[in-house]
């Protein structure tokens, strides 16, 4: 029986790993904004609140874990709490989500090489040879904890050869969204060669933009600002046990340039290479579940200990809000007061959904934190950066943390977006004829100006009116003063506003505020691709969530989401006459790149 671990001394602030520190007051409007917490009980900015150990009383689920009562800092400025974050959690998740089939590093997953990520490629002495196994594949012994591992061989199915020249053609057919079955039917291909493909294909797809947005450090510098949209997508994975028919709910969340429609790194909620049955065994062997979340070993994934509790009003992952903006936003935010960790979605987990049997489910706080990061190291010698997001806190406290010292310097914003959900067509015909009315009332006044300096004089005397504060927070929301057809009741809210802020500059960014370009890409992936489709509820199956082009793997929207996205930033598609595809106009392409380039490099 392994000794239990539960009692071991564990910090009271969790602390700083690999230069990350999350956990600080994130209001741009105190004093302590950005400002680390520190492992003391004399800290002059904040205090604890919380124990160390949940309750576990009455639990129902909230989306925070087995935890119900979240330890939290208190900021002693401005008294806002903020949720405990495990800094070393999130720099595992942005290695796991930043991964490189070229990368290979030690598979132990409590060896220093495996939690930094010390890969073959480029280590310096951190692994040695150690001969071949008998079917040639290499054999390596890791410095860091003396074990030894082996980097397999390619694997091709038995009728790969045979039709190796249908590779290209069978990712095309996934791409304009056929099934495996009719794929099968069109190229002769058996199903484990489709999926061989797909997986060459993704490999292939992370090594081109791996290559290409390396140099955007340096081609960025052309860009002094950006304006970026993000939003999240909800993916469900189909149940394949009779006996337990219930989905694996996902998230990606995806950043696109408002200008150009670049879709950045997208990140799932999922790690396919994770040690399921290890981390569950090193959790239990620590005492983890004893222990609120931010205090875990493995704060970043969800355990099985997590579902043993469900409270059957848990909202659907794909539950939607009332489609009227206003009602949706006062509604998220009475839904962001009721969880026990504000910071994470609390329409992650429901009676409906179950973890994946391989690999591990990332908590969704995680990947925001994650993905903010990386998209700060893509975006780190741009001058300003400005994002407009859906309504969410946990998107809210990942950016604080990723770009506080921009907001401090008034060089990032972030302002929330909210828009009306199917709306009519007349509906849309309306805010077209609206918005067009007020873009010639203001160029009147104005004299000769564009309609963007039209957007932005409407948008500065908006932003001068007096706005009422909504939710808890009273955030001040204010209705956006020229509607598209493609964003009916759209409102938005500077959630990083300052005392001595200088209006008018603040609504030339607004007048930029858009999520089009995230939300055409989501509907690309819908669209395009038959395992991302939206399920359907039957009577048969008592509300559950089943769709028969949906995958049974996991798997399957990792490697989808990033074949889609190359297509989409490199290709052109949709009869674009002007062939002038989203990757050329940020500059990372000189010409549309063609699919068969992009796979057979």
């Amino acid at each position: 029986m392994p000794d239990h671990k539960s009692d071991q001394k564990r910090d009271r602030i969790p602390p700083e790993y690999d230069g990350i520190q999350v956990n600080s007051c994130k209001n741009p409007r105190c004093k302590n904004f950005g400002v680390p917490a520190e492992n003391s009980r004399s800290d002059p900015n904040y205090r604890v609140s919380g124990s160390k150990r949940p309750v576990r009383e009455n639990f129902e689920l909230t989306g925070a874990g087995s935890a119900k009562s979240a330890r939290v800092i208190i900021c002693k400025s401005c008294n806002e709490s903020i949720p405990l974050k495990n800094n070393q959690a999130i720099v595992e998740t942005i290695h796991s989500l930043s991964w490189s089939p070229d990368n290979h590093y030690c598979p132990n997953i409590e060896c220093s090489n495996n939690i930094s990520k010390v890969g073959l490629n480029g280590s310096t002495g951190a692994y040695v040879k150690r001969g071949r196994t008998e079917t040639g594949s290499q054999r390596w012994k890791c410095k860091g904890c003396g074990k030894t591992f082996v980097v397999q061989r390619a694997r091709y199915p038995a009728t790969h050869g045979r039709k190796s020249h249908k590779y290209v053609e069978s990712i095309l057919h996934l791409l304009n969204g056929l099934e495996i079955n009719r794929i099968q039917e069109t190229t002769e291909l058996s199903p484990p060669v489709i999926y061989h493909n797909m997986e060459r294909a993704y490999k292939a797809c992370l090594r081109f933009n791996r290559e290409r947005e390396a140099n955007f450090k340096q081609r960025s510098g052309r860009h002094e600002e950006l304006f970026l949209c993000t939003d999240r997508q909800a993916y469900l994975i189909n149940w394949d046990k009779r006996k337990d028919k219930r989905n694996i709910a996902f998230r990606s969340t995806i950043s696109a340039d408002c200008s150009s429609g670049y879709v950045f790194p997208i990140h799932l909620s999922y790690d396919p290479r994770a040690d399921r049955d290890f981390i569950h065994i090193e959790s239990w062997k620590r005492g983890d579940q004893d222990y609120t979340m931010a205090l875990r070993r493995y704060s970043q994934y969800w355990l099985d200990d997590d579902y043993q509790s469900h409270d059957t009003n848990a909202r659907s992952p794909l539950e939607a809000y009332s489609p009227d903006a206003l009602q949706r936003l006062r509604a998220r935010y009475e839904d962001a007061d009721q969880r026990d960790d504000v910071e994470l979605p609390s329409d992650q987990l429901s009676l409906e959904s179950m973890l994946p049997r391989k690999g591990m489910q990332f908590r969704e706080d995680y990947v925001l934190y994650a993905h903010f990061q990386i998209i700060r190291s893509l975006l780190s010698e741009s001058e300003k950066v400005h994002f407009f997001t859906e309504q969410e806190s946990g998107i809210r406290a990942a950016y604080m943390s990723s770009f506080g010292d921009m907001v401090r310097n008034g060089d990032s914003d972030l302002f929330y977006v909210a828009i009306k959900d199917g709306a009519t067509r007349d509906e849309r015909e309306e805010a077209t004829r609206i918005g067009r009315r007020a873009i010639e009332s203001a160029q009147r006044q104005l004299g000769r100006v564009t309609e963007l300096e039209a957007t932005w004089y409407l948008v500065e005397q908006t932003m001068n009116a007096h706005l009422r504060g909504e939710g808890k927070w009273k955030d001040r929301w204010a209705l956006y003063p020229v509607p598209t057809r493609g964003e009916v009741q759209k409102r938005f809210s500077h959630m990083t506003s300052m005392e001595d802020e200088d209006i008018h500059e603040k609504a030339r960014v607004a007048a930029h505020c858009s999520m089009l370009k995230v939300d055409n890409f989501m509907q690309f992936a819908r669209r395009r691709s038959s395992m991302l489709e939206r399920p359907i509820s039957s009577p048969a199956g008592a509300g559950r969530k089943w769709y028969g082009k949906s995958p049974y793997n996991p798997y399957r929207p990792v490697q989808l989401l990033e074949i889609l996205r190359t297509y989409f930033n490199y290709s052109p598609i949709n009869n674009n006459k002007k062939r002038e595809t989203p990757a050329m106009k940020i500059g990372l392409a000189d010409g549309p790149v063609d699919l068969r380039k992009i796979l057979l490099p």
